[in-house]
């Protein structure tokens, strides 16, 4: 506690250091609070004068911004014994809130305990450190508002800040990842080939040591109870603001999994389209092989044959012989006959003349009746539509003749039956037969590619039309082809 008493002068050079001095002075009496001195520098702060001031509370002024603080700032002072410091509020005549830093204690003078301030403005270093937190919150707001994840590394590759996105990329949490390093044992981080990445290798050391940005690079990572995670990676150096070297990296990445996938897929969907096409292009050539077989082995043969019976004819004709001239134009007219049928029945799997002529019903009729004279089938073909586009009955007549001919290569069935509709512009259609079925996951594996092809080929020509086609078996259980294809528009 300091004295200040007689002599006179004491308290004299007191008052004159308190009015000098370049920093904030107050004195109040300690039971009522009012002003017993206040010097320049303090009235400035709170835009009153002096005497305006001295006489009165900072109650009756309205300085204290919470007016409760005085009280606890006594009563520390009283049972201490000594000073007390620290940042308060206050507010000036004009309303602004200011801050100061004060010291307090109490002194005595002439007989009067005394609170005794000293104090500075601090207001100006409040703002600045108000408006660094205000900037940091934006910044951690937009950050964390960021669909990319971000972390930033210090030198040394250890983690020192992250986004709750990459908290989410990564199925981490921050306390999981901050103060590892990017290649920690947490989240193994592999090559689009495989293989790990190596530290040395890892883009952000790269862009540590050279202090290039590395953009686009693609990087798998397993991390938390996650599986594999593809990400595109950018790293770019975080510069010391005094010296022109990183002083850490930024990396900020993108979950680029489910993009990945769609690609590989589409990848693995356009080979499948493509060997598709071939067998396609396959089928169609043995097609057309087996017709021009079937030209050269029967219809050309038996042209050749009635070309040797004609032969005969003249032989006979020159001889005189009516009766061998009668029996080698016999011959001839048989054989004609027999390559009229058979060309007729070519250019019938070409273009059956009855489906242009009289359309879909009479054109599958006769195909399936044809099949069951072949086979010995029992067949009920129910045929309900009107005439189309030549596009919409070709797709539908070829679709029913490739699995009426597969039924007929491989069902071994007794009975089939043939339904075809239209509804709402959808040709729908449907063979059952009662043959021996088949396992349709092994006739689809990728193993026994032929057969495999064989029905991606017949899928792939109704998806190809827009339209749909389910096959339903199982051995022993016979076999149901159903598709449906939309009506094409054009003249019927």
């Amino acid at each position: 506690m300091i004295l200040l008493r007689a002599p006179e002068e004491r308290a004299d050079l007191f008052w004159q250091m308190f009015h000098a001095s370049a920093d904030a002075m107050t004195l109040s009496e300690l039971e009522s609070g009012r002003f017993i001195g206040v010097n320049e520098v303090f009235a400035d702060i709170v835009g009153y004068s002096p005497d305006e001031m001295v006489g009165r509370t900072v109650e009756e002024l309205g300085l204290w911004v919470n007016p409760a603080d005085r009280v606890p700032i006594v009563d520390a002072i009283r049972t201490g014994d000594g000073m007390q410091s620290g940042v308060l509020p206050i507010r000036s005549r004009s309303g602004e809130l200011r801050w100061v830093a004060a010291s307090a204690q109490m002194l005595v003078v002439d007989g009067v305990e005394a609170l005794y301030t000293i104090s500075h403005d601090v207001s100006e270093q409040r703002r600045l450190e108000q408006a660094l937190r205000d900037s940091e919150r934006l910044h951690r707001t937009v950050i964390d508002a960021m669909a990319e994840g971000v972390v930033v590394q210090n030198p040394a590759g250890q983690i020192i800040a992250c986004n709750r996105s990459a908290e989410q990329i990564l199925g981490l949490s921050a306390d999981q990842m901050l103060g590892r390093t990017a290649l920690d044992s947490r989240w193994r981080a592999i090559r689009p080939g495989g293989s790990e990445w190596a530290q040395a290798e890892h883009p952000a050391a790269e862009t540590l040591r050279t202090g290039r940005a590395v953009t686009g690079a693609v990087m798998g990572v397993y991390s938390g109870r996650r599986s594999l995670r593809w990400l595109s990676v950018t790293t770019r150096p975080l510069h010391d603001a005094e010296q022109d070297i990183p002083a850490g990296v930024v990396v900020s990445f993108a979950d680029i999994t489910d993009q990945i996938a769609t690609e590989h897929a589409l990848a693995d969907s356009e080979e499948q389209r493509r060997k598709v096409t071939g067998e396609m292009l396959r089928v169609e050539a043995e097609e057309r092989a087996r017709i021009a077989m079937d030209l050269h082995d029967d219809t050309i043969q038996v042209l050749a044959a009635t070309l040797v019976s004609l032969d005969r004819l003249a032989s006979a004709i020159d001889r005189g012989d009516v009766a061998a001239g009668r029996d080698a134009a016999a011959v001839a007219r048989s054989t004609l006959a027999t390559a009229l049928e058979r060309a007729r029945r070519l250019m019938f799997e070409l273009r059956p003349p009855l489906l242009e002529a009289s359309g879909l019903g009479a054109a599958i009729t006769a195909l399936v009746d044809q099949a069951a004279m072949d086979t010995g089938w029992s067949v009920e073909v129910e045929v309900d539509l009107p005439r189309y586009s030549p596009a919409t009955e070709a797709l539908v007549y070829r679709t029913v003749q490739e699995v009426v001919t597969n039924a007929r290569k491989h069902a071994q069935a007794s009975q089939v039956s043939v339904t075809l509709s239209e509804r709402d512009g959808v040709v729908r259609a449907e063979v059952v037969d009662n043959g021996r079925g088949f396992e349709l996951d092994a006739a689809l594996d990728r193993d026994r590619m032929r057969l495999h092809l064989g029905l991606e080929a017949l899928f792939e020509r109704v998806r190809l039309s827009g339209g749909e086609l389910e096959v339903r078996t199982a051995p022993g259980k016979g076999t149901a082809v159903s598709f449906r294809a939309p009506v094409y528009p054009g003249v019927a």
